[in-house]
């Protein structure tokens, strides 16, 4: 069986809007990656966390935006990660947890742009 090529995207998603999800989209449609996982990130390091909205908020409305699109999964994996937690973050602990031997990844880097 063939492994998947997913992007991993994290983000703050504070909130998720249409860039992400044409972004995402690209990537699929064109042939970078297989499938996208939207990881939600508690405490992104360059936001203050009080002026981030949530956790469970943002993991809502980023499954609520995606909605039954079979490239698009939502995650809360950084959720129990040390805080503040970066992308890096989010793939060192996906590979100690045994996840990244089982799929190829590409880490989907964006600019966090206010």
């Amino acid at each position: 069986m063939k492994k998947l090529k997913t992007g991993i995207f994290s983000g703050s998603f504070n909130p998720i809007h249409i860039g992400h999800l044409a972004l995402a989209n690209y990537l699929c449609e064109f042939g970078e990656v297989d499938e996208v996982w939207f990881v939600v990130s508690p405490h992104n390091p360059l936001k203050k966390p009080v002026d981030l909205w949530p956790d469970e908020l943002r993991l809502r409305l980023v499954q609520l935006a995606i909605g039954d699109y079979p490239h698009f999964h939502a995650s809360d994996f950084e959720f129990h990660l040390p805080r503040p937690s970066t992308g890096k973050d989010s793939v060192v602990g996906a590979n100690q947890n045994g996840l990244l031997p089982k799929i190829n990844y590409l880490s989907i880097p964006v600019p966090d742009i206010p």
